[in-house]
């Protein structure tokens, strides 16, 4: 039997992200933790798979570029990624991204707490009541979706991209 199947124990895991640094968790096997709850997990260092290096490389090698791929493909992590990338070379402060409502609401905010590397990204929805209080905080991602444009253009305080 595994030490990693004995109830008590308690077992240190480091793992190396693609941006060079560790992450260590802890998981306590005597009772349910949000490591052993099949619905909540706990963030992960980023590794992407050779598609996402590729998606990385072509938008830090274009000012302005779209990832049009098929869902699951991990389009999402591979810009936050290349963001990361930009800001950390001066290159970028803030970013705009446009996209289906869904995904502007689910997919953005959950991808950024699936990984350790991103969770330090403050990320803002322009959609729903609170869009312009959204619009005046002081957030390194901001994601709206295609309907949401025309009123963006009219804001009356956006924030340089």
């Amino acid at each position: 039997m595994s030490s990693s199947n004995v109830k008590g124990k308690s077992q240190a895991r480091s793992r190396t992200s693609a941006f060079g640094n560790s992450a260590s968790s802890a998981t306590e096997q005597s009772g349910p933790t949000a490591t052993s709850l099949p619905w909540v997990t706990s963030p992960v260092p980023y590794q992407p798979h050779l598609g996402q290096k590729r998606a990385i490389k072509f938008l830090v090698e274009h000012a302005n570029a779209g990832l049009f791929a098929d869902p699951g493909t991990g389009k999402t992590s591979s810009v936050y990624a290349a963001f990361k990338i930009l800001k950390k070379k001066g290159l970028a402060s803030r970013m705009l991204v446009v996209a289906p409502l869904r995904p502007v609401s689910l997919v953005w905010p959950k991808e950024r707490d699936k990984w350790s590397d991103f969770r330090d990204l403050r990320v803002a929805i322009l959609h729903g009541k609170d869009k312009e209080k959204a619009l005046a905080s002081d957030a390194d991602v901001y994601v709206i979706n295609y309907e949401g444009l025309p009123w963006l253009l009219g804001a009356t305080s956006v924030p340089s991209f």
